[in-house]
């Protein structure tokens, strides 16, 4: 097969599988049936993810929704979080090369380098390519090691994994996005398919304390996660869809600049 950057986008998704503790039926074992699914996302190119943390009552807490391009790399999301006084708060993010630019419900957009968006977690690079956090989960996975019917169970990484509850939670938690730090992760196939997945926030919690190292503030939040129990959850749809991506209108941008008051400034110009 002729290798077209298509394909090579699947470096992005590369699963390392690890030995399997056998399956129930006469089909392929879990790693090899999660590393086709993954290749197949990748060859895909394109798609919509949607992901949601729910708490064990069923609110959601955060969720996160867009579409991506794996190759050339091109990403948009919508974050939506509640604010201080518990309205639903929507910011949206949109990267295309080297630019992002992102703004919040009603104001004009602030153009970034693309790797402020590495930083945060929203988006995850691998050479020279990047995907939405909830989709790179995925390419982040490992040790797979058990099935049932459609789904798969093996671990990714956690880092990742909280980026997709709050972007700025690993780092309130001293974790080192460099590290091996694992959690467990439910993939979920329909015929052979990914089409999302799934990690417990017990599951979550327990890593953070046996890693935690982090201060009061840490300890807090990972108390407030231990109460909210429930379901960090991805569902990837449109699989090789058509996506369109295109700058803001430039009369509606504004550069970014560290100091707040400037950009305030810049912002209520625009």
């Amino acid at each position: 097969m002729r290798l077209t950057p298509l394909v090579l986008a699947v470096a992005l998704l590369a699963v390392s599988c690890g030995d399997d503790d056998g399956s129930p039926d006469d089909g392929p074992a879990p790693p090899e049936r999660v590393a086709a699914a993954v290749t197949a996302l990748g060859e895909a190119n394109t798609g919509h993810f949607a992901s949601e943390t729910a708490g064990s009552d069923g609110a959601i807490y955060s969720r996160i929704e867009g579409d991506y391009r794996l190759g050339p790399p091109a990403a948009r999301a919508t974050v939506t979080r509640d604010d201080a006084e518990g309205d639903p708060r929507d910011t949206e993010v949109l990267a295309i090369g080297r630019d992002a630019w992102s703004r919040d419900a009603g104001s004009c957009w602030i153009h970034h380098d693309v790797s402020d968006l590495f930083d945060d977690g929203l988006l995850v690079r691998n050479g020279d390519t990047y995907a939405p956090a909830p989709v790179a989960v995925l390419g982040l996975g490992r040790g797979v090691y058990a099935t049932d019917a459609d789904q798969v169970t093996g671990t990714s990484d956690l880092s990742t994994v909280l980026s997709v509850v709050d972007l700025a939670l690993p780092s309130l938690l001293g974790l080192d996005p460099a590290a091996d730090q694992r959690v467990p992760i439910t993939y979920t196939l329909d015929d052979g398919v990914l089409v999302g997945w799934k990690v417990f926030v017990r599951d979550a919690v327990e890593r953070l304390r046996e890693l935690s190292e982090s201060d009061a503030v840490g300890d807090v939040r990972i108390s407030a996660m231990a109460a909210l129990g429930g379901t960090i959850t991805t569902r990837l749809t449109a699989l090789g869809g058509e996506v369109d991506f295109a700058p803001p209108p430039s009369d509606e941008v504004v550069e970014y600049v560290a100091d707040s008051a400037e950009l305030s400034q810049r912002l209520a110009a625009c």
